[in-house]
């Protein structure tokens, strides 16, 4: 029987989160502004404008009718700030080539179909860091995805709440975050914060080829699904919490204790809470 665990190291760590915030006066919300697709600032502006110069998009408001797409032309950065509804479109970002790719989102990003965030280079590098994801419609099948097919490295960094379950437990849901790097020696590094992590078949799907190393993060205390601070498969159908794959690389999964918060499981439901190969 091959000894699954032989490349994994598990490790448990200390550390203190603090977040403070100050309201005084009156709120008002006012309506978002409706965009259109790639009608973040520069707006009107296309990648290969500037040849393969660098480009950096800045997005704000609703794009709940078209989403955010783009392909690059030269290392591509997409800056969402603020909550932000994108549809049923996602945000869509293509590296070609070598091109990096990368995507920070301030706010909470909500679809209601496919990824919500979804990301693809050829050798190049992807960075994705979010405050949170919620994709709890039926149709949607990933919190963030993002795959490099060339051996780029893959980088996703979730500080809030990601959930890709719903109701109806539906079919097309796979799971919360997927991080995969193929066809090369890419190294693979999910790290999440101390909320919740909750897909369907997977909480966190990460996988590197070649000698690429797999290092995924939870910085909080894990608990079973529906509770503070867990990684989880839905409690019906899960196939693993935390599941992660290597070719010759090492495996290293961190669970980080956050100041204030208990100990809990890491829940797979009736799968596996961690798979390590």
């Amino acid at each position: 029987m091959k000894n699954q665990f032989k490349k994994t190291r598990m490790a448990s760590a200390v550390a203190g989160v603090c977040r403070w915030g100050v309201l005084a006066g009156i709120a008002v919300t006012l309506p978002l502004p409706v965009h259109a697709e790639n009608d973040c600032a520069p707006v009107g502006t296309a990648p290969s404008a500037n040849g393969s110069a660098a480009d950096t998009y800045a997005c704000a408001g609703s794009y709940a009718g078209t989403g955010i797409t783009y392909s690059s032309e030269g290392a591509l950065t997409v800056d969402a700030t603020g909550s932000m509804n994108v549809g049923v479109n996602g945000i869509n970002l293509t590296g070609n080539g070598a091109d990096s790719v990368s995507v920070t989102a301030t706010g909470t990003i909500t679809g209601t179909r496919g990824p919500v965030i979804d990301v693809t280079t050829g050798s190049g590098a992807i960075n994705v860091s979010t405050a949170g994801i919620t994709g709890t419609n039926p149709n949607v099948t990933h919190g963030i995805q993002a795959v490099s097919t060339g051996g780029g490295a893959v980088n996703v960094t979730t500080v809030g709440l990601v959930n890709v379950t719903s109701v109806s437990g539906a079919a097309q849901q796979q799971a919360a975050i997927r991080a995969v790097s193929t066809g090369g020696n890419g190294n693979v590094t999910v790290t999440t914060g101390p909320f919740d992590i909750r897909g369907r078949l997977y909480g966190i799907q990460a996988q590197a080829s070649g000698s690429g190393s797999v290092h995924v993060v939870s910085q909080g205390a894990t608990q079973e699904y529906g509770n503070a601070n867990a990684i989880s498969a839905a409690e019906t159908m899960g196939v693993a919490a935390i599941d992660v794959v290597s070719g010759t690389g090492l495996i290293e999964i961190e669970l980080q204790k956050s100041i204030g918060t208990g100990v809990g499981t890491i829940q797979g439901a009736q799968g596996n809470a961690i798979r390590a190969v």
